[in-house]
């Protein structure tokens, strides 16, 4: 699939997306948007585009993906467009990328890309389920 990122998009989330990938947050809010699409494509070029591209659909409900964003990130969470959830191995970053999908899964338009990995549980065992789930139910 092909995956096209307007300028807008790429500035946005060069500016706001994670510190691993992107550099120095404050140096960040200071760049001009020629500067962020710059260091976006750089980061693309170098770290995200071959493994998004590899990356499925998510078969994860879109519920529960949605779960994995903070409620400012949930506003922008789009049930009709396509999430593929993928690792930077290199980078130790979970990411969830969202893309508006042709009908022939020919072009996609990437619209989002979140960190994913700050409030997701993973719970490794059935047995270790069970405890959290009486932790959680237990009165303090």
């Amino acid at each position: 699939m092909i995956i096209q990122i307007d300028n807008d998009t790429k500035a946005r989330i060069a500016k706001y997306g994670p510190a691993k990938l992107f550099g120095d947050c404050r140096e960040r809010q200071e760049l001009a948007e020629e500067e962020l699409t710059r260091r976006f494509d750089e980061v693309w070029k170098k770290a995200i585009s071959v493994t998004i591209d590899q990356a499925e659909s998510s078969r994860a409900s879109k519920k529960s993906l949605e779960m994995q964003l903070t409620p400012r990130e949930s506003q922008f969470f789009d049930v009709s467009q396509e999430q593929r959830l993928f690792t930077l191995e290199n980078e130790g970053l979970r990411l969830l990328a969202q893309l508006r999908v042709d009908e022939d899964k020919n072009q996609g338009l990437l619209t989002q890309l979140w960190d994913s990995r700050r409030s997701t549980i993973n719970l490794v065992s059935s047995a270790e389920s069970s405890t959290w789930r009486l932790v959680c139910q237990s009165p303090s």
